[in-house]
């Protein structure tokens, strides 16, 4: 992961925080920090940008200690970016003045560059921008996430191979700490039954400013066995499951979404709410 150099000419004015008073912001969240590089799987390379747009200049929080004045009207604005470390691809908070959040529009972007591929193969996808009237504090439900097996043989005994690898993602917004969640899957070959059920807390960080927020990573492939046993020459059957998460911590504002993975093409498909 890498950032670019944070002396840009687009931080026109700053104010100094008092004790970080936000309380004339309202949260936007990221769910992957604009402008990082991570390695995947295969040599994949995936990387994110954040474009942003409005008709005038507005106050906004990216860390540190300081709100920025940006201005998107400028004939080639700098990306607009977290100015404090460090860098992480699980997302961060921007918070915008209030009076200037229903006119401004964002894009954040993901793109896929697998390795030795021509620069054509890449694949480009949006990232939600989750704004407050979008925070959740009842239950967030995946009506249905597919777990395939793929056989790369045709013998008589073969070995399954997982199609995807799964991870949930839920975040804690008003970074809390003692924020958790209740998660329940439930099968829906066989009629919707529940196969688990597990308490998550949601207490991991990145950083101590408000720019981040708490999260949790649950990668699904390991918290429960979607294999339906069938034959010696198909030993697993594929599942479709819904994921189900309920909030056990009263007052808790959080999100969440299930990123799919291809673990032949590392092409990313995004569930969201």
């Amino acid at each position: 992961m890498r950032r670019l150099p944070l002396a840009l000419p687009f931080l026109l004015l700053t104010f100094t925080l008092a004790a970080q008073d936000l309380s004339g912001y309202e949260k936007i969240l990221l769910p992957v920090d604009p402008f990082v590089t991570v390695l995947g799987a295969s040599g994949t390379q995936f990387s994110t940008r954040l474009d942003v747009w409005g008709p005038a200049p507005f106050q906004y929080y990216f860390g540190g200690d300081a709100t920025h004045t940006y201005d998107p009207t400028s004939p080639a604005p700098e990306p607009l970016q977290p100015l404090s470390g460090p860098p992480t691809d699980i997302g961060r908070l921007l918070s915008i003045e209030k009076n200037a959040v229903p006119n401004v529009s964002l894009h954040l972007e993901l793109t896929a560059q697998p390795a030795g591929a021509a620069d054509y193969l890449g694949r480009i996808d949006s990232v939600p921008v989750v704004r407050e009237r979008d925070f959740r504090t009842g239950a967030i439900v995946f009506p249905r996430i597919p777990f395939p097996y793929v056989y790369l043989t045709d013998a008589i005994a073969r070995q399954p191979s997982d199609l995807y690898r799964h991870l949930l993602r839920i975040y804690d917004v008003d970074a809390r700490g003692d924020a958790a969640v209740r998660i329940k899957v439930y099968h829906l070959n066989i009629g919707g039954t529940l196969i688990k059920e597990a308490v998550v807390p949601i207490n991991g960080r990145y950083g101590n400013d408000p720019s981040f927020p708490n999260y949790a990573v649950v990668d699904l492939d390991t918290l429960f066995s979607h294999c339906i046993p069938f034959s010696q020459h198909t030993p697993c059957l594929g599942m479709n499951a819904r994921i189900e998460i309920t909030p056990e911590t009263p007052g808790l504002r959080y999100w969440a979404f299930v990123s799919v993975t291809n673990n032949f093409t590392q092409e990313v498909t995004l569930y969201n709410p």
